[in-house]
Parts: structure tokens; C-alpha cells; sequence
């Protein structure tokens, strides 16, 4: 079944999904001067993430991650340094998308990432949203 591999890289694609898009957004995103960044004790600033941002956010950081490992496999292949910043481009923008499609906007998806990053209860509710439940039947 095609999910099962998306599953078993889930726990990857969480921090490396994140990561990657994360590094991407920041550095196409003004640093903000007029607002101190946020220290984990801010976190109450930006609002807690409903269950259903957590489910959009998992399901998007499973997609990212098939994303990333495809581009991965592509990039060792690139001929030269154009065509690897062609592919990391198109992985980007793939990336975007599939947050998009996921009904978070960029900026939102990196507030959720801050969040699962800091918070163990809120990281473990997306990794279990993440993996499948054992099935005993």
C-alpha cells in the first residue's frame, strides 16, 4: 500500500519537513524590527494550534517529507550547481504547496513547527496523529 511508506518516515518528515521549509521561508521572509523574537516562554503570543491545524500540519509535514527525499535522491544526481538550484527551487515551491493544499498558510505552518519543536505534549499529539494506531483486530 502506497501509505505505508509516507508512515514509516512520518517521525522524519515532522523535523525534517519543518526544517527545511522552515530554513526556506525565514530566509525569503524581512526579519521584523519592530518585534522581539519569541522565546519559549512567549509562545502564549502566537495562538495554540486548534486539532485541526495539528491534523492540516501532520498531514502537509508528511507530504514535505516525501518531497524533500525525492529531491534529495534528484539533487545527487544534478550535473552542476544550476541544476541543483533548479531542483531545490521546484522542491520549494512543492513544499509550499502542499501547506497550502493542507489549509495552513506558510507563515502559520512555521508557528506550528515553533510549537511542536518546544511543546512535547503538543509534538507527541502530532506524531500520533502521524503514525497509524496498532491495529489488533
Amino acid at each position: 500500500m502506497m501509505t505505508m511508506p509516507c508512515k514509516k518516515i512520518s517521525t522524519a518528515a515532522l523535523f525534517l519537513g519543518v526544517s527545511l521549509l522552515a530554513s526556506t521561508a525565514f530566509a525569503q521572509t524581512p526579519h521584523p524590527t519592530t518585534q522581539p523574537q519569541a522565546t519559549s516562554g512567549q509562545q502564549a503570543a502566537v495562538a495554540a494550534p486548534t486539532d485541526t491545524e495539528l491534523k492540516n500540519f501532520a498531514h502537509a509535514a508528511e507530504g514535505i517529507a516525501g518531497i524533500k527525499q525525492t529531491a534529495q535522491k534528484q539533487l545527487m544526481t544534478a550535473k552542476d550547481s544550476s541544476a541543483r538550484t533548479k531542483l531545490e527551487q521546484a522542491a520549494q515551491q512543492k513544499m509550499k504547496a502542499t501547506i497550502v493544499s493542507n489549509h495552513l498558510s506558510v507563515q502559520r505552518y512555521i508557528q506550528i513547527a515553533k510549537v511542536v519543536q518546544t511543546n512535547q505534549t503538543v509534538r507527541a499529539k502530532v506524531l500520533k496523529m502521524i503514525q497509524p494506531a496498532p491495529s489488533h483486530s
